[in-house]
């Protein structure tokens, strides 16, 4: 009987994650169907994105998957660069006093997964 009570309890998990994955879904083609972009005003996404409409953001955010869902961080242009971006050119324009490595940035401003430095 105990195992029939956790089977069930896994079971309804399992359906509730299931529902919501596919809810969500639906709610993202619903938001983006209802979308206007009559306000032609830029967003600053949590990524640090300057998108030039929050339905250009919704669009990204629905598209993405997993826990780092990009939202709106405020509104008008991001005024901070990107990590990598800003790395980047701190790096390219030192004097040769570090080691040299140049970290690569994705398309986004993020850091590329994998980092190899040029000398090894």
């Amino acid at each position: 009987m105990r195992d029939l009570t956790v089977s069930l309890g896994v079971f309804a998990l399992l359906l509730l994650c299931f529902t919501r994955i596919a809810h969500s879904k639906v709610d993202c083609a619903e938001r983006i169907a209802a979308c206007t972009e009559k306000a032609r005003r830029p967003v600053c996404g949590t990524d640090n994105q300057t998108y030039p409409t929050r339905c250009h953001l919704l669009k990204q955010h629905c598209r993405q998957d997993g826990p780092n869902l990009v939202t709106v961080k405020h509104r008008g242009h991001c005024k901070e660069k990107q990590p990598c971006w800003a790395d980047q050119g701190a790096r390219g324009s030192s004097n040769g006093t570090d080691d040299g490595f140049i970290p690569r940035c994705l398309a986004d401003g993020r850091y590329a997964p994998v980092q190899c430095h040029q000398n090894t």
